[in-house]
């Protein structure tokens, strides 16, 4: 009964504290509804006015319900530039919130906190505002386990309200362990949060007076962002077509269906610099279009120092594109500069900070790889390069089908000026670079690699001008190097490559090594190997206009090129004559190689542009067609440092004698020479500074060298002066300078055919031993020591000896020759006697002595003569003998010297100029015969 009675006793009791509760709400919330608009009208201090329809209070759970509430600003002047924000607000519901605490101490602190369907405007203004020196005191302190926000759109306008800057539509949002306090409201963010999550149907940005920025379904939480049908667009576009990019700043328009941010994090750190950390950042398929600003539009960047403590962090473990596509638009947006498809990038551990910021490259990274599957980029406004497919990584590059092509007309590049003198047609069908690494050191690019490598390359040169047309603003001009950084690669393979330019040269099947090349940029080049393997090369003559053009040329170079070895292997050279389709010179299969090659800014302004302390050539010979009428031909030859060997050389006649003679309009000499080997010590050749070609030798020897000249007498004669070999000395165009010319174990014949001959008569001189010192050419001189040459040899069955002395730069051809001839049957010299005496001999010539000097006009001097059994026979026009006469001149002529000898004097031979200098010799030779042999 008691218990009863106790239950009953409660449930009355507690039945009246909650109608007692109850009935306090309702008068608290008629209170508050009656009161609380006078309470915010005399304790709010904000510059705004705060309005609701209608609210409902609850003890019981310490809520607060407000409908229909309105922010706008008061109409103060001392507050009314403050102003930034009005709105409206469907509904407030705050739960388990502490009124007293509240009212009296202005911090909230409240379990949850949701907010329905606001409607904010903010209005922004780029000018600075003064400070309000109302003390605000409203919210001192939040505490909030969860803010929810549903439904909300957000609008920015323009200090005016005539432009819209932004606009958020059907955000929600929701924010768990909101802390907000006077240590946080200082902060970037001014409160502290454990979570929180937002959803966004669609959000508009303008981002300045060129950009904006929209996307969709939005998703943004503390572990990832995701946005839908995300673009960045121009604010000005003519239609679908960009309109010029008159700023000072790129312009993007950049459309992706979803870009994706996985594991983030971000806040800003106790230096409160902000930062942002993720594991992924995604774009899917996007689309990006680049509007280029003018050059003269850009503001340049100034490097800064920063302090380290200062800097702002961004960290994302992996950047991914899928499928992407980006076009560079010059200024204009009429063309592209560049474009690449189906761009598959991936790039992991990036940073970016105010330090990175203010390198060349402004992030740094761990790995990357980037994969497309076309590219098309203009180098300049003369050059496009282009490719099928490019897979590049941190450490190495796949480049297919690689193309550099010209923008412009041959015409166009030769009339306008340019960033460049050369034109150039390249295509690679594979590119390949492995183990790179690459960056910049103070401001300065460098690039290394372990190899490089390229398959089946061909390059042509289309045009090239000279320098004075090149630079489009010539006093902005910089000195220029072949690598503009720093290059240091292991190996440089190219393989079955060609080089060519429009009728200059032609390189083909062409395999180049290049070993440890390094180029410190605005210093050195160096290289250690260069190596080409089975190479063609063809160059083409040039007009002589071209030529002297080329060579009249300004060159400006700056680099200094040094490369330790240089070899050619298995090579192949030929020279094609201008107008001509076949070539004239054939260098067969060869070896080349260089010591210590070397090009600097010195050297380059020569015709052979670099210097060597080494050669060394080897070749399977030379096929030189050097006129209509002759070919030179060699076996196998070497040239090593100065030394010189080349077997079987033969300068042969194209036509045979018939045919030879029948195109002559006069009498010339028809040359046969070949020699067993051509042997030379000390060579020096090359082009002097005057451009003059020149060719010195301590020692030449010709071995086993056979000359047969041949003339017919059938053409005309030629009546030109034929020059002494001093004057053709002095008159050579080339710097020729021989210490010592050797002659061999050689053989020289003469052979002349007559109208009336029946054959042709011969000279000849056999087992040719002799030595020619001091064969100089007088060209650039003004002195020169005599030439002397010492001979010994075989002739017309006899012995022959005679010493030659001239001075190729004595002006009368002053000369002397001396020697003798012995043991020579009578009968070898008909082919003297019987066209020039009109005589044949019979007998033994023993010995005859001769001492001639002469000049340009006259010769004489000293001949004796031993003889036995000497008969003579006196002939007629046709070649009879005379009788009488014959029988007359032997009675005459004794037919033994007696040992005696017949001593002459032979005085004032005159000079036939249009013959040779052999011909004035042996007219001083049958002067002394005459005298001693008195034949009449």
């Amino acid at each position: 009964m008691f218990k009863k009675k106790w239950f009953k006793i409660t449930s009355i009791a507690l039945a009246s504290v909650i109608a007692i509760l109850f009935i306090l709400s309702i008068i608290i919330t008629s209170l508050i509804n009656h009161k609380l608009p006078d309470i915010i009208a005399e304790k709010n201090d904000t510059p705004y006015h705060f309005k609701y329809k209608n609210l409902n209070f609850s003890l019981l759970n310490s809520s607060l319900l407000l409908k229909d509430v309105e922010v706008s600003p008061k109409d103060s002047t001392l507050i009314r530039d403050s102003i930034d924000v009005t709105g409206k607000v469907k509904e407030i519901n705050i739960v388990g919130v502490n009124f007293l605490k509240l009212i009296n101490k202005k911090e909230l602190a409240a379990l949850s906190i949701k907010i329905i369907e606001p409607n904010v405007n903010f209005y922004y203004s780029t000018e600075k505002k003064q400070k309000d020196t109302t003390q605000t005191k409203v919210g001192q302190s939040i505490d909030v386990n969860s803010i929810v926000i549903k439904r909300g759109n957000f609008n920015m306008y323009s200090s005016s309200g005539k432009e819209q800057l932004s606009k958020v539509k059907n955000i929600n949002i929701e924010f768990g362990g909101i802390k907000f306090n006077e240590r946080t409201i200082e902060k970037k963010i001014p409160f502290k949060f454990q979570h929180f999550e937002i959803k966004i149907d669609t959000m508009f940005f303008k981002m300045n007076e060129n950009q904006y920025m929209v996307s969709s379904n939005v998703k943004w939480n503390d572990k990832e962002l995701i946005l839908n049908d995300y673009r960045l667009k121009p604010t000005r576009m003519n239609g679908e077509k960009y309109l010029p990019n008159t700023s000072e700043s790129d312009i993007f328009d950049i459309e992706a269906p979803n870009l994706t941010l996985a594991n983030t994090d971000w806040g800003f750190d106790q230096f409160d610099k902000f930062y942002f950390k993720s594991d992924l950042v995604k774009f899917k398929n996007p689309n990006i279009n680049i509007i280029t600003a003018y050059e003269s539009n850009k503001i340049s960047k100034e490097k800064v120092k920063i302090n380290p403590n200062q800097t702002q962090l961004i960290n994302v473990k992996k950047f991914e594109i899928e499928n992407g596509k980006v076009k560079m638009w010059h200024s204009d947006a009429q063309r592209f500069k560049f474009y690449i498809q189906n761009v598959a990038c991936n790039i992991e551990g990036i940073k970016l900070n105010e330090l990175t910021r203010t390198e060349q490259i402004p992030i740094d990274y761990k790995t990357f790889r980037i994969k497309l599957d076309s590219m098309y980029y203009e180098l300049n406004e003369m050059q496009y390069v282009q490719a099928s497919s490019l897979d590049l990584s941190t450490k190495n590059l796949v480049l297919k089908n690689f193309k550099m092509k010209p923008l412009v007309s041959n015409q166009h590049f030769l009339k306008n000026k340019t960033s460049s003198n050369t034109l150039l047609d390249v295509e690679a069908p594979i590119l390949t670079l492995n183990n790179n690494e690459w960056g910049f050191r103070n401001d300065q690019f460098y690039f290394k690699t372990n190899s490089i490598k390229l398959d089946e390359v061909v390059l042509k040169l289309l045009k090239q001008k000279n320098e004075k047309q090149v630079a489009k603003k010539a006093e902005n001009a910089t000195n220029k190097f072949l690598i503009n950084f720093d290059l240091q690669v292991d190996t440089i393979q190219i393989k079955k490559s060609r080089f060519l330019a429009n009728q200059k040269f032609d390189f083909d099947n062409v395999d180049i090594t290049f070993l440890g090349l390094k180029n410190n940029y605005g210093k050195e080049l160096d290289i250690q190997n260069v190596i080409v393997k089975n190479p063609k090369f063809t160059i083409f003559g040039q007009p002589k206009r071209v030529a002297q053009r080329a060579n009249n040329a300004e060159k400006t170079f700056h680099d200094i090129i040094k490369i330790k070895n240089t070899s050619i292997q298995n090579g192949i050279l030929q020279m094609i004559p201008y107008g001509s389709k076949s070539p004239n010179f054939t260098l067969k299969q060869f070896n080349l190689g260089f010591a210590n090659l070397k090009v600097d800014p010195k050297t380059v302004k020569n015709s052979i542009p670099f210097i060597y302390d080494g050669v060394n050539l080897k070749s399977a010979g030379i096929d030189f067609d050097m006129s209509e009428f002759y070919k030179l031909n060699t076996s196998n030859l070497q040239f090593q440092n100065g030394s010189l060997v080349v077997n079987q050389v033969k300068l042969q006649p194209k036509l045979n004698r018939q045919t030879f003679v029948n195109q002559l309009k006069k009498e010339a000499d028809m040359y046969n020479v070949s020699v067993n080997q051509l042997k030379g010590e000390g060579i020096k050749w090359g082009i002097d500074s005057g451009q003059d070609f020149f060719l010195n030798a301590t020692e030449m020897t010709l071995d086993g060298m056979y000359a047969n000249i041949f003339r017919s007498k059938i053409p005309a004669d030629d009546t030109s002066k034929k020059t002494m070999f001093s004057e053709k000395l002095r008159k050579m165009k080339i710097g020729l300078g021989i210490n010592q010319l050797n002659i061999v174990k050689s053989k020289l014949e003469y052979e002349e055919e007559g109208p009336n001959s029946n054959g042709t008569g011969k000279l000849s001189f056999t087992d040719i031993n002799a030595v020619a010192k001091n064969v100089n050419s007088g060209y650039k001189k003004s002195s020169l020591p005599d030439v002397n040459l010492n001979w010994h040899s075989n002739f017309m069955q006899g012995k022959m000896y005679a010493n030659w002395t001239f001075n190729p730069m004595n002006t009368s051809e002053k000369f002397n020759i001396k020697g003798w001839i012995k043991n020579m049957p009578a009968k070898s010299m008909d082919p003297f006697l019987k066209p020039y005496l009109k005589v044949s001999a019979e007998g033994q010539f023993n010995e005859i002595n001769f001492n001639f000097t002469g000049n340009d006009f006259k010769a004489g001097g000293d001949f004796d003569i031993r003889y036995n059994n000497l008969k003579v026979n006196i002939l007629k026009d046709s070649g009879e003998k005379r009788k009488l006469l014959s029988a007359i001149g032997n009675v005459l002529v004794s037919k033994n010297d007696k040992g005696e000898g017949k001593v002459a004097k032979v005085e004032g031979v005159e000079r036939d100029s249009q013959k040779s200098f052999f011909n004035f010799f042996l007219a001083c030779i049958l002067d002394g015969l005459k005298q001693t042999l008195l034949i009449i």
